[in-house]
């Protein structure tokens, strides 16, 4: 049995080139030569699936049911740029289940150098009533985790009304339309989570550079052929780091928001 007192480690090559699954590379366009954030984001979810797979996680606990396991929180923090080419050590552990979300944290580090922190939060999804579900009381008792070893300074809230304040209202910014197509969809037959991150980047333009810290949660299912904007206004003006709101959305509804810190 795998013991879960001990990461999985798992070396990467960070040079991504064109393939059919993602025609994209993975080059920072605003760091040139380094990972995006986009990359990190993949990186991340490469190294939670081998890691799931060990803990026989494919499409749920249960063969039998149609469920999987999907994010719904992300936090990441950065503590330097990642250079393309070379082997990046990336380890992930199980934190913690609370409340049925399963807790996973990450690090990517270079020659014993932590250059980017990550938690993610998972629930397990019922692929046919489109809902959460609570994972099984055997799952949760395997899955206790090794507690949580990162924090982060931003704390997103789920709650979309109101996010912007109307002291923001003119301060408000919206990027052109994303479109969502084939190259975007995963396995859950939705936006891929690590593309929110790819399009953040864009309209943002966000530098996986030392000091940067993101918080972003995924509100409502994104599917192909709908389309979504940036929308972004200052939480904090100081001289030296840039705070951020943002939430990705159409004329419906929000898909995902969060908050950006990026030092200047």
């Amino acid at each position: 049995m795998l013991k879960l007192d001990a990461p999985l480690i798992h070396h990467a090559e960070r040079a991504f080139g064109p393939s059919q699954k993602d025609p994209k590379t993975f080059e920072s366009a605003l760091m040139p030569g380094h990972l995006s954030l986009y990359g990190i984001a993949r990186a991340i979810a490469m190294i939670a699936t081998a890691h799931a797979e060990l803990l026989q996680i494919k499409k749920g606990f249960d063969l039998n049911r149609n469920s999987g396991w999907v994010v719904v929180g992300l936090r990441l923090r950065t503590s330097g740029a990642i250079p393309l080419d070379v082997p990046i050590r990336c380890s992930t552990w199980v934190a913690t289940i609370d409340s049925g979300r399963l807790i996973r944290e990450y690090e990517l580090s270079l020659d014993g150098h932590i250059l980017a922190v990550a938690t993610q939060d998972f629930i397990l999804f019922d692929r046919d009533k489109r809902r959460a579900m609570l994972p099984p009381k055997a799952a949760r008792d395997f899955l206790r985790g090794l507690d949580r070893k990162h924090s982060y300074s931003i704390d997103v809230s789920r709650q979309t009304e109101n996010f912007f304040p109307a002291s923001q209202a003119c301060d408000i910014k919206t990027s052109s339309p994303f479109f969502i197509d084939e190259t975007t969809i995963d396995d859950n037959n939705h936006l891929n989570n690590s593309v929110y991150l790819r399009w953040l980047e864009e309209a943002l333009t966000i530098k996986p550079q030392a000091g940067l810290e993101l918080g972003l949660e995924y509100i409502n299912e994104a599917t192909l052929g709908q389309s979504m904007q940036v929308c972004s206004a200052p939480a904090l003006k100081a001289s030296e780091i840039s705070h951020l709101r943002f939430c990705l959305r159409d004329d419906e509804k929000n898909f995902a928001l969060g908050e950006v810190l990026l030092p200047s």
